[in-house]
């Protein structure tokens, strides 16, 4: 509980002297969230380390999509990670280093 309520009590005070600096916004982070959420997904909700390897493919398939090929560009650079999850999810629902799970009755 006192390790909860430092940490609470520090980010407040570091919120408060980093807010005249930035502009901040409910939605500044939506981005981030975005391709945190698809590195879950696609590395598997129960592998930390399949999120980090995820998360590495994401930036390299982003980066490369968004280079070669024209239909994409700089635009629609975010619908990258949307398409690979889709694709992944078809292919394996658990994530790429996901644990099938098989429940007995």
């Amino acid at each position: 509980m006192v390790g909860w309520g430092l940490a609470s009590v520090l980010g407040a005070i570091g919120a408060v002297l980093v807010a005249p600096q930035l502009f901040i916004s409910p939605g500044m982070l939506d981005f981030v969230l975005v391709y945190a959420l698809a590195s879950a997904i696609l590395g598997g909700l129960d592998s930390p380390a399949g999120a980090v390897v995820a998360a590495a493919f994401i930036g390299v398939i982003e980066n490369v999509a968004g280079t070669y090929v024209d239909v994409i560009g700089n635009d629609l650079k975010i619908v990258v990670p949307f398409v690979a999850v889709i694709l992944i999810l078809i292919v394996r629902p658990q994530g790429l280093f996901g644990r099938k799970v098989v429940v007995r009755v």
